[in-house]
């Protein structure tokens, strides 16, 4: 039964492992209780475990329950650096990798570099250099981008929820349809940036930056999507 379950939630993580636990529970119920159980009580337990796996299923499909993977500690600890990295490249395979949520980037230089589907989420970033980096599609959510040189960056489609930028330098930068809600721009330079389609809701912003921006309060469904 361990092994059913750590299949599982290596295959459909949270959903596979409560759909294979009630499924067995329930077989374990209808066969050691097999010759005790009468008809009745077999038929209440099917069909309480049908209606649960039912439940999980529902879950599953609102994303309460979701079907990532489980990762053990030993593949958590395949995908974390050991240590400092020693070029930008290899802080790139890394990021690349889906490392990098609380990561501690202050201060790294990733100009030009191009990393898909960034996992930034909370990362210490204060100070890094972005300039023309590519991170489209990545999640930098309540992330520190304090004081970044990122002029030209691209971040479309991004989330960058409750993200700090305050004092970045974000000139001509590409946020298109990107999730702003709650960032904090108060000090950022983002004259020329382009932000149409961004979500921009309880963004902390000076009203002078506002004006330089192209496309600013413009939210599009793509947006919103963003924002989850």
């Amino acid at each position: 039964m361990l092994g059913l379950l750590a299949l599982a939630s290596q295959l459909f993580g949270a959903f596979g492992v409560t759909a294979a636990g009630i499924a067995a529970v329930a077989t374990i119920v209808m066969v050691v209780g097999g010759a005790t159980f009468e008809r009745p009580t077999k038929v209440a337990v099917l069909a309480v475990s049908t209606g649960l796996i039912g439940v999980a299923f529902v879950g599953w499909q609102m994303k309460v329950l979701p079907d990532e993977p489980v990762r053990t500690a030993a593949a958590v600890a395949s995908v974390r650096p050991s240590a400092t990295p020693s070029s930008p490249a290899e802080l790139v395979a890394m990021l690349n990798s889906g490392w990098g949520a609380g990561a501690d980037l202050r201060s790294a230089d990733l100009t030009g570099q191009s990393i898909t589907n960034a996992a930034l989420d909370g990362a210490h970033a204060s100070g890094i250099t972005l300039i023309r980096a590519i991170l489209d599609g990545g999640s930098l959510a309540g992330a520190d981008l304090s004081g970044a040189k990122m002029a030209g960056v691209q971040l479309r489609g991004a989330d960058l929820r409750g993200a700090v930028l305050a004092g970045a330098d974000l000139p001509k930068g590409i946020l298109t349809d990107a999730c702003l809600a709650g960032a904090n721009l108060t000090g950022a330079d983002l004259t020329g940036a382009n932000l149409t389609g961004a979500v921009v809701s309880g963004v902390h912003i000076d009203g002078p930056a506002a004006r330089a921006i192209i496309g600013w309060n413009t939210p599009s469904e793509s947006g919103r999507a963003a924002c989850g």
